[in-house]
């Protein structure tokens, strides 16, 4: 297993080995080329402070956004050490999908792992057959939330970090 830390700092993961993640302008993706069906794509934001939004409010305006019909039975929101998780499953054009939407103080991780539907078992039912571990990496997710503030000596802006806090996706 290796540490990938997100180059803003905003979030950290535990990868296995033959995993690798790819940094992009709006997502960084997780996958095993070597025997992974799907990928895990986590995007995060700066998220206002004083916004009331939720996990569970974002999540729905997202897939409404995206014509999903939303199964409010399935539809799993928590409160998990501060940290708002909301989570839904569902299948467009025989995709299967799994999203995350987290937010702790003014960070909004997005996480999505999607595959092939016929494949969706290879990897969130056998986590331990080779290369298919995604129940491995999801549950090492940890967001560390910061604020941004100005030094009252020269008023240039920084940015300072709580500690990361452990949540678990599955």
């Amino acid at each position: 297993m290796h540490r990938y830390i997100s180059s803003s700092q905003w979030y950290e993961l535990l990868l296995p080995d033959g995993w690798t993640g790819k940094e992009e302008k709006d997502c960084t993706s997780f996958l095993n080329s070597s025997y992974g069906v799907g990928a895990i794509q986590i995007s995060a934001f700066p998220f206002p402070v004083e916004s009331k939004a939720k996990g569970d409010t974002i999540l729905r305006d997202y897939l409404i956004d995206r014509s999903v019909d939303i199964n409010e039975t399935i539809v799993e929101y928590t409160e998990n050490k501060g940290i708002s998780i909301a989570k839904y499953h569902y299948i467009s054009n025989n995709i299967f999908w799994y999203i995350w939407v987290l937010s702790k103080i003014n960070i909004l991780l997005f996480v999505t792992y999607n595959c092939n539907l016929k494949d969706k078992n290879a990897e969130l039912d056998f986590p331990r057959k080779s290369g298919h571990q995604v129940k491995l990496v999801l549950p090492s997710v940890r967001i560390q939330p910061g604020f941004y503030t100005r030094d009252s000596n020269d008023g240039v802006y920084g940015y300072k970090t709580f500690q990361y806090n452990q949540i678990s996706l599955i």
